[in-house]
């Protein structure tokens, strides 16, 4: 039996194309809701449409109304009563109750499912140094022991820290230990189901973000950028219709409707099933920072017509800087990479 766990509807979509692309005779998916709250409705709804492209042997739902902290613990309690396994795929590494079904299930390996961007980054800290965690400090410790003990209690022994880590990712990447394996998601099974479709010229769809939510730039900063961005597009006879993010809130989305102009599109599913399921497809695709660029991009073979857009660095924090770096060099491989602080001095 092969074992998936997952949190996000993109760490699913993995987990779908893993599915099929390691065999079994059984394969067990384990979905962790978010607990109800502010734009988790979109969340859990893409959960259960998702779970209808493919057929599972058994479906485990994690759902807790308000905590997720009790949400984790539902998780972790799950591991007594998990068969033998032959593949563990997790959908976060950064997880300590994800972590365990890694440290204490027997099994064949572990494989990481692509999050995003997270997987580049936790390829060059966490599973480069293989070590357990990027960042330290006295709240995480306490956090680690108080999680030990509900360990040490609950299977009345500790468990070794499982490090050894494979990748299933649709991004590039190299080994970063010998024996380290990295199998190279396709998304063949996506393309299998796709449709035909129509180009719809002079139309860029713009994947949004939450760079504000997250920290990366404030609101204000990032609205002086989506004005640069529109005004390049318009200076190229463009038409720009903005992609909402999941978790973007609904005051945001009108303010950036009002202030650009533009159309907000809504999707049920990820960007890459709604690629797959339309009839008619914008002739470019643009993004800051955003997985959905990069994988529809390897889909649909948008490479010459896939456009990203460098975020300012300088009002970032060092970590933002390093992080989105790393991101950038794998982008400029595939895409075209455009600075905004060059362009308007053009």
């Amino acid at each position: 039996m092969n074992l998936f766990i997952v949190e996000s509807p993109f760490q699913l979509l993995s987990a779908i194309e893993a599915s099929h692309t390691f065999p079994s005779d059984s394969n067990l998916l384990i979905i962790k809701y978010l607990p109800e709250q502010k734009n988790s409705s979109i969340n859990n709804s893409q959960f259960d449409l998702l779970i209808k492209l493919k057929s599972w042997d058994k479906i485990i739902k994690i759902k807790h109304k308000r905590s997720y902290f009790l949400s984790d613990l539902k998780l972790f309690f799950c591991i007594k009563k998990i068969p033998k396994v032959n593949l563990i795929f997790i959908g976060e590494l950064r997880s300590w109750y994800m972590r365990q079904y890694l440290n204490i299930l027997d099994n064949n390996g572990c494989y990481l499912l692509d999050d995003g961007t997270a997987s580049i980054l936790m390829q060059e800290t966490i599973i480069s140094d293989q070590s357990y965690y990027r960042l330290k400090s006295i709240k995480f410790n306490v956090k680690i022991l108080i999680n030990y003990i509900i360990s040490f209690l609950y299977f009345f022994k500790f468990y070794r820290i499982n490090t050894h880590i494979n990748l299933f990712t649709c991004f590039d990447m190299k080994e970063c230990f010998p024996d380290q394996k990295i199998l190279k998601n396709n998304f063949e099974y996506c393309k299998s189901i796709s449709n035909e479709r129509e180009t719809l010229s002079n139309i860029v769809y713009f994947f949004g973000g939450v760079e504000d939510s997250e920290g990366i730039l404030n609101e204000n900063d990032l609205f002086n950028e989506l004005l640069k961005v529109n005004k390049y597009f318009i200076s190229k006879g463009i038409t720009l219709s903005y992609v909402s993010h999941r978790r973007e809130a609904k005051e945001k989305l009108n303010k950036i409707e009002s202030v650009l102009g533009c159309k907000i599109l809504s999707f049920k599913y990820p960007a890459e099933v709604e690629f797959i399921l339309m009839n008619e497809s914008p002739e470019y695709i643009s993004s800051f920072c955003s997985t959905a660029l990069y994988t529809v991009s390897s889909i649909f073979e948008y490479r010459n017509k896939s456009i990203s857009f460098l975020l300012p660095l300088d009002k970032m924090s060092s970590l933002n800087k390093s992080e989105l770096g790393s991101i950038y060099r794998k982008y400029k491989d595939c895409m075209t990479l455009i600075d905004l602080e060059i362009n308007s001095h053009d």
